[in-house]
């Protein structure tokens, strides 16, 4: 062992007498050389080692790190999403009544306007809808009186009539004025010509029953409608309670509402019909 480092020393600095001949100042140059010359070859090596480094494996670790690159949303995917977004928010709402309040009123707003279509005489305003008048008597050819003309129904006992030619008036009036069993006769406006005012006869015990009949029945077809609401609601409330969306307690709260909601529609269908059946009894 002694003599290889002895031989390697040899190699790089000469033996002893060569060392000697040299002396001290060349001895030191030949040393600095040989320490520059060993380091260069470390930062060549060092260089080597990095440029074996496979680039690839730090490009591909950086570009997995990127969001993929995808089709802009339009607006209507935007709002679609939106609309998704709320109605899940709505359906996980025990407490949304919103459908619920709009459909007992959307019930009981048509139930009203037929009571003032009975009121004022529902048989006689389609009567006079479905009449025909004779446009021109040479050909013989007859029109709807709708399609003549605008019907409207006016506080009170009356309709105006509103006449959308001047040539069809005349044969309006002598439509109306003919009509068999109706005792009929339009008063035409002093201010507009074109405009009729038809005063409708007084009731008779008859036209009463029947038109309170009526109203009993438009009744009974605004609390169907309320109660198909209702069922809508416990629907959408029983959906919550088998997906768990909420709590136990809540959705006992929000039954209860919701039958008290019910409740109170079909009773103010209940007490508008009275009340119109006592105005058709004092028509």
């Amino acid at each position: 062992m002694f003599k290889q480092h002895t031989s390697s020393f040899s190699a790089l600095f000469g033996s002893r007498s060569e060392i000697g001949s040299l002396g001290p100042l060349r001895h030191l140059q030949r040393w600095q050389h040989i320490q520059r010359s060993y380091s260069t070859r470390s930062i060549v090596r060092i260089h080597l080692k990095a440029s074996l480094v496979p680039a690839c494996s730090v490009y591909a670790q950086r570009f997995s790190t990127y969001p993929r690159l995808g089709k802009k949303k339009s607006r209507a995917d935007r709002e679609a999403e939106d609309k998704v977004a709320t109605k899940s928010a709505e359906d996980s709402d025990p407490y949304d009544y919103s459908d619920l309040k709009a459909g007992i009123e959307k019930c009981q707003l048509r139930m009203k306007a037929e009571f003032e279509k009975i009121l004022r005489g529902r048989s006689l305003f389609d009567t006079l809808d479905n009449m025909r008048v004779a446009v021109q008597r040479d050909i013989k050819r007859t029109e709807q009186l709708s399609n003549l003309a605008h019907i409207v129904p006016m506080p009170g006992r009356k309709m105006s009539i509103q006449v959308g030619d001047k040539a069809h008036l005349k044969p309006i009036i002598a439509a109306i004025q003919a009509s068999p069993g109706m005792n009929l006769q339009p008063i035409q406006d002093a201010q507009d010509p074109l405009k009729l005012t038809l005063p409708i006869p007084s009731q008779t015990k008859e036209t009463r029953d029947r038109a309170i009949a009526e109203a009993n029945s438009l009744c009974e077809m605004a609390i169907t409608g309320i109660r198909a609401t209702r069922a809508v609601m416990h629907k959408k409330l029983r959906n919550m309670e088998l997906k768990k969306l909420a709590r136990p307690d809540d959705l006992k709260k929000a039954h209860k509402e919701m039958e008290k909601l019910v409740e109170k529609g079909i009773e103010n269908a209940k007490t508008t019909t009275q009340t119109q059946c006592t105005l058709i009894r004092n028509a």
